[in-house]
């Protein structure tokens, strides 16, 4: 694997310690992350704010019939 990519795994927070730079696979089994990646969405429901204007609609439509 390139120096390049190596260093800047490292600068995303990535353990580049175990590699050997003997083969792609084996690197990449070996680089290790302590955090994630990507932003992680607090656990609720999907699609809650629309929710509520869903409610109301469905309400006003039951109140005229």
């Amino acid at each position: 694997m390139k120096q390049a990519i190596l260093n800047r795994i490292a600068e995303l927070g990535g353990d580049i310690s175990q590699t050997a730079g003997n083969s792609l696979i084996d690197d990449l089994q070996k680089i290790t992350f302590n955090h994630l990646l990507y932003f992680k969405r607090p656990d609720e429901e999907p699609f809650y704010d629309f929710y509520p204007d869903f409610y109301d609609k469905k309400s006003r439509i039951s109140k005229k019939s």
